[in-house]
């Protein structure tokens, strides 16, 4: 690919925006060096997408002047860099830096015109669990992390043992993905209460990639609205349903995940 004008080449039919972002900014973390191609509490090659101009990125000091460094800038890249590039260019960056005094920080904070977004590293998924708020794995994931075997259609207890040892974890977990007779079950643990079946939906035989990221980003868009937490995982799993049935429902279609893009006026609605 090339730039030119502000926009990114791949070949004549193949072009889109400049989105330019810095991948990797951070402080020296504390104790024993850490190579720049990893993330962490310090902040480093975090390649998230709003480290952009225009944000402001809090980052902790570790040690004594910060030592603030910079680099891996792309033109516009994919969240996360998950496919371990984006569009890689030379640049020259200009930001402010500040010293805010007496404020104690663990993880980077990123700031947006209209967001604030907290970017936690780990090299285990349970390291990671210990710093959320809710867990949200699928059945299958919630076995993995628990070290528990995989039961086609566990009963209750099996179900409630799982939940007790995440959260161990997190205080808050959610366990989708539950197959049921005719139907896909989401069980839920507030805090002290018991395991429940807080919602439902019907079950088609048919798997859709995006689905556990469309029912989390929804169930956190309705508890930030102020939701109670089982009314958010009953809206979260109703809007999921919706996607599910609208790309279940075009024979036609190619589609690799969910549509949900088509479905995101429901969302106006259901609020």
């Amino acid at each position: 690919a090339r730039v030119e004008n502000n926009t990114v080449i791949f070949r004549e039919d193949v072009r889109f925006p400049t989105s330019p972002m810095i991948g990797t900014i951070g402080t020296a973390p504390a104790g024993n060096p850490i190579d720049c191609l990893y993330p962490g509490a310090h902040g480093g090659n975090m390649d998230a997408l709003n480290v952009k101009p225009g944000s402001v990125v809090y980052l902790p000091v570790n040690v004594e002047g910060a030592m603030l460094a910079i680099g891996d800038v792309h033109a516009a890249m994919g969240h996360g860099e998950v496919l371990g590039t984006g569009i890689e260019i030379g640049s020259t960056v200009t930001l402010r830096a500040e010293l805010i005094k007496a404020r104690a920080q663990k993880h980077p904070v990123i700031e947006t015109a209209d967001s604030f977004e907290i970017a936690v590293s780990g090299d285990d998924m349970l390291e990671l669990c210990n710093v959320s708020d809710i867990v949200i794995p699928n059945l299958t994931e919630a076995c993995l992390l628990t070290n528990t075997p995989f039961v086609e259609n566990p009963t209750e207890s099996h179900l409630e043992r799982i939940a007790d040892t995440l959260t161990n974890y997190s205080k808050n977990v959610i366990i989708t993905g539950v197959k049921e007779e005719n139907s896909v079950a989401v069980y839920s643990k507030k805090g002290d209460c018991n395991l429940q079946k807080t919602a439902k939906s019907k079950l088609i035989d048919r798997q859709f990639h995006g689905t556990g990221d469309v029912f989390a980003s929804t169930l956190s868009g309705f508890l930030t609205l102020g939701k109670a937490f089982e009314e958010s995982i009953i809206l979260a799993t109703k809007f999921t349903e919706m996607c599910i049935n609208h790309t279940a429902n075009d024979k036609d279609s190619q589609w690799y995940g969910l549509r949900f893009e088509e479905c995101l006026h429901y969302l106006y609605e259901m609020k």
